[in-house]
C-alpha cells in the first residue's frame, strides 16, 4: 500500500492533519497491508500513528541535511519480515549528500529502500519515493537517479517501488527500465484529488514491480472513512504473488 498522507499545514483548515489521524488509521486498519509506504510524513505525524507499532516495524529517514524533516517511511509486518538492509538516497546530482536538492525545486527529494527477509527465508526489496513537482529539471533528475539506483543494486531481488511520483505514467516510462511494470493501468482512476474526492485530478501515485512478482490485483481506494477523506491522495493497494 502506498499512501501520501498530506503534510500537516494550517492552511488545510478542516482537513489539517489532526482532524484526519483517525481516518488515516482506519484506512490502514481496513487494508492491513503487509508493506505500507507513506509519503509527506514528519516525525510528529508518525508519532500520532504510534498504534502502527503494535503490528509493524519501520524504517524512516528525514530528507533534510540533518536527517530530520519529511520522509518516506516503510512499514512492514513484524510477524512476516525481518529488516536485513536499509538505505536512503537523495534524488539529486549528489545522491549521497543529505539535504542535496535541485534549487529550482527548493526541497530535497528522497527514496528510501529496505531489504526484508520473509519468514519463509526469501529476500525482497521495497523502495518508497516522493518526487519533485515544481521543476521539470528536478523531475527528470529524480527519475534518472531513482532508476539508476534501482538498477545499481548488486543483488537481484523481487522489488516493488512505490510512492508519489508527481507525474503520470508516460513520463515515468521514459526513465523506468524494462524489468519494471506498472500495477495501475493508465486509464484507471486518478489518485490525487485535493480533498475533493470523485474522479480526482491526476494519477501520480504508483506501484511498480519487477519480474520477481506477479500482480494479482490493484485498487485505488476512493472511499471516505469516518466521514472524511483521510488525505488529498487516494491510497493505492496492490496484491502480488512471488514468482519462484
Amino acid at each position: 500500500m502506498t499512501f501520501n498522507l498530506r503534510i500537516d499545514v494550517p492552511v488545510d483548515g478542516p482537513n489539517q492533519w489532526h482532524h484526519r489521524v483517525s481516518s488515516v488509521m482506519a484506512m490502514i486498519d481496513q487494508h492491513q497491508p503487509d508493506i505500507l509506504m507513506l509519503q509527506e510524513t514528519t516525525q510528529p505525524m508518525l508519532t500520532d500513528l504510534h498504534a502502527l507499532t503494535n503490528d509493524y516495524d519501520s524504517y524512516y529517514q528525514g530528507r533534510n541535511a540533518d536527517l530530520t524533516g519529511e520522509g518516506c517511511p516503510i512499514y512492514f509486518k513484524k510477524k512476516l519480515f525481518r529488516l536485513r538492509l536499509m538505505d536512503t538516497i537523495w534524488l539529486s546530482q549528489k545522491p549521497r549528500t543529505p539535504g542535496s536538492m535541485d534549487e529550482e525545486e527548493g526541497f530535497p527529494r528522497i527514496a528510501s529502500m529496505v531489504v526484508l527477509q520473509h519468514t519463509n527465508g526469501l529476500l525482497f526489496r521495497f523502495m518508497n519515493c516522493h518526487l519533485a513537482y515544481r521543476s521539470k529539471r528536478a523531475k527528470d533528475t529524480n527519475l534518472k537517479v531513482l532508476f539508476d539506483f534501482a538498477l545499481s543494486l548488486p543483488e537481484p531481488l523481487p522489488t516493488i517501488i512505490g510512492g508519489d511520483f508527481n507525474d503520470t505514467m508516460p513520463k515515468i516510462k521514459t526513465y523506468a527500465p524494462r524489468p519494471f511494470s506498472f500495477a495501475l493501468a493508465q486509464d484507471q482512476t486518478n489518485t490525487y484529488h485535493e480533498f475533493l474526492g470523485g474522479a480526482g485530478i491526476s494519477q501520480i501515485d504508483h506501484l511498480l514491480y519487477n519480474d520477481g512478482f506477479k500482480l494479482k490485483s490493484v485498487m485505488i481506494d476512493q472511499q471516505k472513512i469516518l466521514n472524511r477523506y483521510p488525505s488529498d491522495h487516494y491510497p493505492v493497494v496492490g496484491v502480488f504473488h512471488h514468482e519462484s
